[in-house]
């Protein structure tokens, strides 16, 4: 029986469900003895982790964040020599740091999921950025294992810890297959299953700048002088972006073809119903959604974000940092993205990425035979990322 300590940030969020979903997997094996200790609980926390070991009561002050490590590390450190795990998981950079902090001869192995630069820590302030250097040179080399969750994240952690100890490899965030495809099969609202009655091209996710709602929008915009039977819709929470999107939905006269639908428990029968699912951020690691889509066999159309959806679409060997125009894959398309954040979103004249990305989208939209191609094509991601295979892997490490 192996013992294992997974140091999870929190219960809420994208991290805390691929944190969970690591968990689940590693819970299902009857080889596996699986504890969690969560550093951060609220009441708004959505994922149970059964009896996690936890902390609350921190002020969310400098103080209390300063006071919050030392506590959490001296409570790890006590929760190791009680319990002797064999292995010890940090699902996130602060969780391995204080995995390394508080000891113990267990083998650590820290989960990577985003792309870190020096330069982002520093627009944060001076004790983030101090803070991330010495994880990195200092704390992450002594990982045993170092996980990151895609390909670029992968060469950009190594990049930045610049040390030849430990090993590194990708092992992709688990998702529940099965449970994903029987929940995609629950009903809608009536009011729902009207909307999703014509070609519905679907955003999920959260609604920020860094997402491109703007920019879809316009990309939108575009595609409604070709086409009178689709309907853009957003699902997920507002993050500040959905007035800014409104009053663009307004100005470009399209406010009866663009929904919003807050977030919801289950989006899959929302995914499954769709025509095509967008991802039209400026940045991202491995999208999780776009997992969700290729499980759910819906095709994608996603902007050059990261290497995550090369990986996802199954043409990493094909990459292209700046790719000008679109790549199309077997599952989806890959569309330009050479504009910085928020560039060309103040005007109502589109940028060349959402020229390229209303282009795509109309693809699957005017061309039946492209989209049953798409369709038809078979995924091997899917079979990467069950838990069965994400168990079998952090068990081989």
């Amino acid at each position: 029986m192996t013992k294992i300590l997974l140091i999870v940030p929190y219960a809420t969020g994208t991290i805390g469900r691929c944190s969970h979903n690591l968990y689940r997997a590693l819970a299902q094996r009857q080889d596996i003895d699986i504890r969690v200790f969560l550093l951060y609980r609220s009441s708004s926390d959505t994922f149970d982790f059964g009896e996690a070991y936890y902390l609350s009561g921190i002020k969310n002050n400098f103080f209390g964040r300063i006071f919050k490590i030392f506590r959490s590390v001296f409570f790890l450190r006590k929760t190791k020599k009680e319990w002797k795990p064999d292995v010890s998981i940090g699902a996130l950079n602060v969780c391995s740091a204080y995995n390394l902090l508080s000891g113990g001869h267990e083998k650590k192995i820290g989960i990577f999921h985003g792309e870190f630069s020096w330069e982002s820590m520093t627009q944060k302030s001076v004790p983030a950025f101090l803070w991330g250097r010495f994880c990195y040179r200092f704390l992450f080399p002594r990982l045993d294992w170092r996980v990151a969750v895609s390909q670029r994240v992968l060469g950009l952690t190594e990049g930045y810890v610049g040390s030849s100890h430990g090993k590194s490899c990708v092992i992709y965030n688990a998702h529940d297959v099965d449970s994903i495809l029987t929940a995609s099969n629950e009903s809608l609202s009536e009011e729902h299953e009207r909307l999703f009655a014509s070609d519905v091209i679907l955003f999920v996710g959260g609604l920020t700048e860094n997402k491109g709602v703007c920019r879809l929008v316009k990309a939108y915009s575009e595609v409604c002088k070709s086409t009178d039977c689709s309907n853009l819709v957003f699902l997920g929470k507002d993050w500040g972006e959905k007035t800014e999107a409104l009053d663009l939905v307004k100005q470009l006269g399209i406010s009866n073809r663009v929904h919003f639908i807050d977030q919801v428990d289950n989006p899959y029968p929302y995914m499954k119903r769709a025509k095509i699912l967008v991802s039209s951020s400026y940045s991202e690691g491995l999208p999780g959604v776009l997992c969700e889509a290729t499980i759910l066999n819906i095709p994608i159309v996603t902007t050059n974000s990261s290497t995550g959806g090369w990986e996802i679409l199954e043409c990493f060997n094909h990459y292209d940092a700046n790719l000008e125009g679109m790549f199309i894959s077997k599952k989806g398309t890959i569309t330009q993205n050479r504009c910085a954040q928020g560039e060309g979103s103040q005007s109502l004249v589109l940028t060349e990425d959402e020229q390229v990305l209303a282009s795509a989208i109309l693809n699957y939209l005017k061309d039946a035979d492209f989209y049953k191609k798409a369709c038809f094509e078979k995924s091997s991601f899917v079979e990467k990322v069950r838990f069965e295979e994400i168990a079998k892997q952090i068990l081989s490490l």
